[in-house]
């Protein structure tokens, strides 16, 4: 492996590269958007952004922060509540979407699985984006939304 001391970590369609060496990190780069740019795929600057390890900082709606001394990634999860009034199919889809895959733990897999169902049932449902949901099925919605919020708040705890 050229750069044995660089770690990614990649978040759907975003990655992060993680080095305590400048050096090695610039090389990373120019190998990385070479091939890139020979797939047909260009990141142009306004897509980039270095990190410094003093701050945390934004990324994909969270703030995550890099100690360069350990080689660790920590990430601040944000904290999520459920808005219980919601009765459509287009609340119980923007509620889902609060769960993000973040460091890919067993528990957020659960969250997420959980967050899928409540797409589905809602999705299944003969109403229109913003028109109450049958009862039964916003309760169902209900239970997966609480247990997806439950197992988040337990997952800095494992």
């Amino acid at each position: 492996y050229k750069h044995p001391h660089i770690r990614t970590v990649r978040i759907m369609d975003d990655f992060l590269i993680l080095s305590r060496n400048e050096e090695e990190r610039q090389a990373w780069n120019a190998d990385m958007f070479q091939l890139l740019a020979r797939c047909g795929f260009e990141i142009p600057d306004s897509k980039r952004s270095m990190w410094k390890e003093d701050s945390p900082q934004k990324w994909l709606g969270v703030k995550w922060r890099w100690d360069s001394a350990k080689g660790n990634l920590f990430v601040d999860r944000p904290e999520i509540k459920i808005d219980e009034s919601i009765e459509s199919r287009r609340g119980y889809f923007a509620n889902a979407g609060k769960f993000l895959e973040l460091t890919k733990s067993s528990a957020e897999a659960q969250c997420r699985g959980h967050c899928d169902i409540v797409r589905q049932l809602s999705g299944r449902a003969e109403n229109s984006w913003d028109s109450t949901l049958p009862k039964d099925v916003r309760d169902k919605c209900d239970l997966h939304l609480r247990a997806a919020e439950e197992l988040w708040q337990q997952i800095d705890q494992r």
